[in-house]
């Protein structure tokens, strides 16, 4: 679909962030500036319609703005969410999985 020199692979663990392993394979022909890159996803971005596209690449830009060496850094309120959870689980306020699961499926079935 996209030709851009390099291959991204993007894997979700469970946590709260993704965490994206990009790999390159670039051949001395295919290499690009860094502004001949930004006018092709331009050009790309402007070219497509795909709403599923476009939001996991704003997301991957999101999430990139907010690493410093590729490590994701928290605002104060992500902190304190965090923070909040991990309390919420010292005082045995959570449920399974499976519990998740039933409650969400019995609240689909309203």
């Amino acid at each position: 679909m996209f030709d851009f020199g390099f291959v991204v692979f993007v894997t979700w663990e469970a946590s709260l962030f993704p965490i994206c392993n990009i790999i390159y394979k670039f051949e001395k022909s295919n290499i690009m500036s860094t502004a001949e890159l930004k006018e092709k996803l331009i050009a790309q971005i402007t070219d497509t319609d795909n709403d599923e596209l476009l939001s996991e690449l704003s997301t991957m830009l999101y999430v990139g703005s907010k690493s410093v060496n590729g490590v994701y850094q928290m605002s104060e309120a992500e902190r304190e969410a965090v923070e909040d959870g991990l309390e919420q689980i010292r005082n045995g306020q959570w449920i399974s999985d499976e519990e998740a699961n039933r409650q969400v499926e019995e609240w689909l079935r309203k």
